[in-house]
């Protein structure tokens, strides 16, 4: 992500407060740490990407299908670039 462990675990705190997020860690070994969207997590989760689907649908009528597609295929491809060539997988579920 690009950000230092300070930065994360500071976001994390919050997120955990908010009751987004919950952690903990792995049986075999504790010094592993996990992080899990939570039920209200993961509806936040539904609810950002029906935003989005929204947002879309606004852009495509305003600017039209083809140039929506050039920006997410752009926009995709600076992201690969940034992860290595492939993309976090994220998504509800």
């Amino acid at each position: 992500m690009r950000v230092s462990k300070q930065a994360a675990s500071k976001a994390l705190d919050q997120l955990e407060q908010r009751g987004f997020v919950e952690r903990g860690a792995l049986a075999e070994d504790g010094r592993v740490k996990t992080v899990a969207l939570t039920p209200l997590g993961r509806d936040l989760l539904v609810a950002v990407e029906e935003i989005y689907v929204e947002l879309e649908e606004e852009w495509t009528g305003v600017i039209g299908p083809e140039v929506v597609e050039t920006i997410r295929d752009s926009l995709t491809r600076i992201l690969m670039e940034s992860y290595g060539g492939s993309l976090p997988a994220i998504g509800p579920g």
